[in-house]
């Protein structure tokens, strides 16, 4: 599971690693992932049902991002403005930077799933399936 520390530190090299540009900050965006740890199944061209290796996320909605993580986070775990709308059951706050295709890959990401007894989310370890994705 990757900590809070572990994802400034990677925000810290990523801007180093850009150039030290100063308008090139790390964005914190929010993921709403309708699925937690649903895999694709797809038919092969003999038409086979077979595992895909892949997630079936479902529906992704983003409502937003911060530039502290500590906001990300406090909002999501929260569910500031109902962000969870009862049908959302994993979430991902994703260290991004400006420009095209800002894939985040493991490492650069919190991973929550929605705990429906507390009505919150938590922090979790991500699905084993998510580990080869970058969203």
């Amino acid at each position: 599971m990757t900590t809070k520390e572990e994802l400034l530190k990677f925000a810290e090299e990523q801007y180093y690693g850009r150039g030290q540009n100063p308008r090139d900050i790390p964005l914190w965006e929010i993921l709403l992932l309708e699925h937690a740890n649903k895999e694709y199944i797809m038919e092969n061209s003999t038409g086979e049902i077979v595992s895909s290796g892949f997630p079936d996320t479902g529906d992704r909605y983003s409502p937003g991002f911060y530039y502290d993580l500590d906001d990300a986070i406090s909002a999501l775990e929260s569910n500031s403005c109902d962000i969870q709308e009862g049908c959302y059951e994993a979430a991902l706050i994703s260290c991004k930077f400006q420009g095209l295709y800002p894939c985040c890959t493991v490492g650069a990401r919190l991973y929550y799933v929605w705990d429906r007894q507390n009505k919150k989310f938590v922090q979790s370890e991500e699905p084993r399936i998510f580990k080869h994705v970058a969203f």
